[in-house]
């Protein structure tokens, strides 16, 4: 395996810093070094893995432009919001939206992680596992919000909603 410039001195600006705190926690610095270098090796494989699969390429892209175009509406649509309504109502706009992004965006880091025929198991579950992920944090996102902030529930909920049914009209507005 071949390791670039960036990666080496990556490598040697982590070993400094273990150097250093194996001194002053008089670890063995032979094992920390091992460690660090095998965690590091493992990292870059992983990401290798991420960036080369070509396959979910077009998947991630796609995602990413739902996202996008989530947060554009929710940005036009919460600047509409403030001229007729206010900040109170452009703060929920607001918050109604990212509450639906942010879920969305750890989804399709999750869903879009593996493709191709070898690895079909691995494609579902983490579509399944990003599904369930997805829903924990919005449910979390949302009861968080109503139990800290003051808001308005209608603009809240008109915001989410318009967040979710994105991905409906992405699929006509962009081709896969």
């Amino acid at each position: 395996m071949h390791i670039s410039g960036a990666t080496k001195t990556y490598f040697v600006a982590i070993k400094t810093q273990f150097s250093i705190l194996a001194l002053v926690f008089k670890v063995k610095t032979l094992t920390l070094k091992m460690s660090l270098f095998y965690e590091c090796y493992r990292m870059r494989l992983v990401l290798n893995i991420m960036l080369k699969t070509d396959l979910a390429k077009p998947g991630r892209i796609f995602a990413f432009k739902q996202i996008a175009l989530s947060i554009i509406l929710v940005l036009m649509y919460a600047l509409i919001t403030y001229i007729i309504w206010g900040i109170t109502h452009f703060q929920s706009v607001i918050i109604g939206g990212f509450v639906v992004i942010i879920p969305n965006v750890f989804f399709a880091l999750k869903a879009f992680r593996y493709a191709g025929a070898r690895s079909t198991k691995k494609v579902l579950e983490s579509f399944y596992s990003g599904e369930k992920m997805k829903m924990l944090i919005m449910a979390i996102l949302t009861a968080l919000t109503f139990k800290i902030l003051t808001i308005e529930p209608i603009a809240f909920f008109t915001s989410f909603s318009l967040v979710l049914v994105v991905p409906l009209l992405t699929s006509f507005l962009f081709k896969l």
